[in-house]
């Protein structure tokens, strides 16, 4: 019997990455959960409160993110046009992304739009872009991937599925 329960017995200890990771939310309350929850990954997160800030931050410093949040209903610029712009613009990440782009449209009864297909590891492709949204009507699904989001986070975000996220997106950065 060992009724000597430690504090620390409980803590999780989640994946850590050498990664830098942007986060586009205007609610302070959920930048401050979504940096917190990024940091116990040992992310360097930077955050801006709407999509014109998200463009603008990756637009100087192309290449040096590895992965975007980007909520999708936000002030001055959304997520949807932020990340058509960030597309348009040929936004890459840091050298190693093997991510992909997906970018389908989730037609013929398919929920989940396009899979992203990955670089094999060469680096430098289009920054993947993950909608965190609260949307679960299909129609909000189906813009995402529209516009070139990669993949979505659910609003409240959930540690297992951003844990899940990281994995797919940025595994070449994990120490």
């Amino acid at each position: 019997n060992n009724n000597n329960n430690n504090n620390n017995s409980n803590k999780r200890v989640w994946k850590q990455y050498r990664a830098r990771v942007l986060v586009a939310e205007d609610n302070l309350i959920n930048q401050k959960i979504a940096v917190r929850l990024l940091q116990n990954f040992g992310l360097k997160v930077d955050v801006v409160k709407d999509g014109k800030e998200a463009v603008e931050v990756l637009t100087n410093n192309n290449g040096e993110y590895d992965l975007c949040f980007m909520d999708v209903q936000m002030p001055v610029m959304d997520g949807y046009g932020a990340t058509e712009k960030i597309r348009e613009l040929g936004i890459t990440s840091s050298v190693g992304n093997n991510g992909g782009n997906g970018g389908g449209t989730g037609g013929n009864g398919s929920n989940n739009g396009g899979e992203g297909g990955g670089n094999g590891g060469e680096g430098g492709g289009p920054i993947p872009i993950v909608a965190m949204t609260a949307a679960v009507m299909r129609s909000e699904v189906q813009e995402c991937f529209r516009v070139g989001m990669n993949d979505l986070c659910s609003k409240p975000v959930d540690v297992n599925e951003v844990a899940g996220k990281l994995e797919k997106y940025i595994s070449h950065t994990a120490i």
